[in-house]
């Protein structure tokens, strides 16, 4: 290792030498180096997206049964909760059981402006069944990729099921 950037490099006559770029959350980039007049080699790193992020045109829904004993007023109360303790609510309509939170920048524990995930929550028209999905956009620096974060949905169809999910077999 040779430092931190901006860092000089001596090469001598007939050498050449082989530079490596590592930046946490960027692909690592090489280059080399040969015995000329001095000169500034510069990389472009590429962003990595979080190793959660799946790439999709369409995030899935994943769907839990809502348990028997547990009227619609408590179950939507119960997700509500649920969500509001980690996402600021976006959109809230209890005659439809529809629900969207805001985009969140720091689900990867870190705030990021290159990485932003929300959740929507639906009630079957029954109440029998609340559908739930993640959306994810990852930003390249040419423009957002969607997908979905594939850590978050677990977490939330874990988080669900424990509040108001029935066990199924």
């Amino acid at each position: 290792m040779i430092g931190t950037t901006p860092a000089v490099v001596l090469v001598h006559d007939g050498q050449q030498k082989s530079i490596s770029i590592e930046k946490t959350g960027f692909k690592s980039a090489s280059g080399a180096l040969s015995y000329a007049a001095p000169y500034n080699l510069n990389f472009d790193l590429e962003k990595v997206a979080p190793t959660t992020f799946t790439r999709t045109m369409e995030p899935t829904w994943a769907g839990i049964e809502v348990r028997q004993d547990m009227d619609f007023e408590k179950a939507w109360n119960a997700i509500v909760d649920l969500l509001s303790r980690r996402f600021d609510l976006e959109v809230i309509s209890k005659d439809n059981g529809y629900l969207r939170t805001n985009w969140l920048y720091t689900w990867t524990g870190t705030m990021s402006e290159d990485y932003r995930v929300r959740v929507t929550v639906k009630f079957a028209p029954n109440h029998s069944k609340v559908e739930v999905k993640s959306e994810a956009h990852f930003n390249t620096g040419g423009g957002w990729v969607l997908g979905t974060d594939e850590a978050l949905i677990q977490t939330l169809k874990t988080d669900i099921m424990g509040s108001v999910g029935r066990a199924t077999r």
